[in-house]
């Protein structure tokens, strides 16, 4: 058995107990705009209503990846799991850079759609760190994002900057300012079409690490996909994204659930 079929196992199984355990049923647009902190690749400024919020993935190439997501009063979100999006090149030339499975934490601050005045849109602060990887991989992102609902269309606009390393590599450490300099826009959208409302169509772009020997860089990410609110309390996601400087027969396809136990009230 691989590891990456043991990790799809223990995503399945966060995904049957939160269905067992969910507490107050949600209204079917609740979960998917409100619980569920990414477009696709791209963060939101949504932080989940209360409860526990997974997700859980598996593309065509074998990557996986698993998400379990806390919140913290009305105003934070912690988040624990890990994903293979992160890329590697040591020595690589021509050829594509390896995928590496890192486990990750987010803690993310904002603030709620018109918390402090009408139409102020959703607003997020966040922080992303590795705590597991191999070659002792480390990555670390920032993002700020601000999101608005405006019916069948939410749009989600911000910027994010990366640095890593890892036991290979031999580029200096960064500045403050050179981080500054390296921020990078990041957005998506959701439409929601009338007669379907049950069904989105996403799109987003957002900026991905990539470790190499002498440079810590970032590589962009587009993805579309379709999101199908199954039940009330969960979500399935099917999908497409294309990296940078790839071909475009290398594009990954993928799948992914998403469900929210939501604490009585």
């Amino acid at each position: 058995m691989t590891a990456s079929s043991d990790i799809v196992r223990v995503g399945i199984a966060m995904v049957v107990t939160i269905a067992a355990l969910h507490a107050t049923p949600a209204a079917a647009d609740d979960l998917r705009d409100r619980s569920i902190g990414h477009v696709i690749t791209a963060p939101t400024a949504w932080l989940p209503p209360g409860g526990v919020t997974a997700t859980t993935g598996l593309d065509h190439h074998g990557g996986t990846m698993l998400s379990g997501t806390i919140s913290i009063g009305p105003f934070a979100s912690v988040e624990l799991g890990g994903d293979s999006e992160v890329r590697i090149c040591h020595g690589c030339g021509d050829t594509r850079p390896d995928a590496i499975w890192l486990g990750r934490a987010t803690f993310k601050l904002g603030a709620s759609q018109d918390q402090w005045f009408v139409g102020q849109p959703a607003l997020a602060f966040g922080v992303r760190t590795t705590f597991a990887g191999k070659h002792d991989t480390r990555v670390a992102e920032a993002f700020v994002v601000a999101s608005r609902d405006l019916g069948p269309i939410r749009l989600h606009v911000g910027a994010s900057a990366s640095d890593g390393r890892d036991e290979r590599t031999t580029a200096p450490r960064r500045s403050l300012r050179d981080e500054l300099r390296a921020l990078r826009p990041l957005g998506g959208f959701e439409w929601t079409p009338g007669q379907y409302p049950k069904t989105s169509l996403m799109g987003d772009i957002a900026w991905v690490p990539l470790v190499e020997d002498d440079a810590v860089s970032a590589r962009y990410v587009t993805s579309f996909a379709v999101r199908y609110q199954a039940f009330a309390w969960s979500s399935i996601e099917l999908g497409m994204n294309y990296r940078e400087a790839e071909e475009i027969g290398d594009s990954t396809f993928f799948v992914r659930v998403n469900a929210s136990a939501r604490r009585a009230r």
